[in-house]
């Protein structure tokens, strides 16, 4: 807790202990009334030492907190670009593959029984060819 010493005689109140400087001369004493009392020095709300900490460490929070999911977000657009390039490589080869085991004409078991999947198929590679 602060301590609040007695104000010296004919005086009510202290000025702020910052100095302040503006344009090109020397400093000045800030013009504010001092309000509160530490390092045995009187400040005033905006210069406050514990304050101005205090303000600073939750503006450092509040910036590491959107650093971090600015990096969260980059990272997963990174993720998900490599899955689509890991994709995008292994498609010639899914697309051989699947060639390779359509019958090229309609004989027996497999042409009766798989007739729509094999539809789905052939519609499949077209549309990968770009036909």
């Amino acid at each position: 807790m602060t301590e609040r010493p007695t104000v010296e005689p004919g005086r009510t109140s202290h000025g702020c202990a910052k100095t302040v400087y503006s344009g090109a001369w020397g400093g000045s004493p800030c013009a504010r009334k001092g309000v509160n009392l530490e390092n045995s020095e009187w400040w005033c709300k905006q210069h406050t030492p514990s304050l101005i900490t205090a303000k600073r460490a939750a503006d450092r929070a509040k910036w590491d907190a959107e650093w971090k999911r600015k990096n969260q977000v980059a990272r997963e657009r990174k993720q998900a670009e490599s899955e689509r390039d890991r994709r995008a490589a292994c498609f010639p080869d899914l697309l051989a593959a699947l060639k390779a085991l359509l019958p090229t004409e309609h004989t027996g078991y497999v042409c009766a029984h798989f007739q729509e999947e094999l539809k789905a198929a052939r519609a499949a590679i077209e549309k990968a060819e770009g036909n």
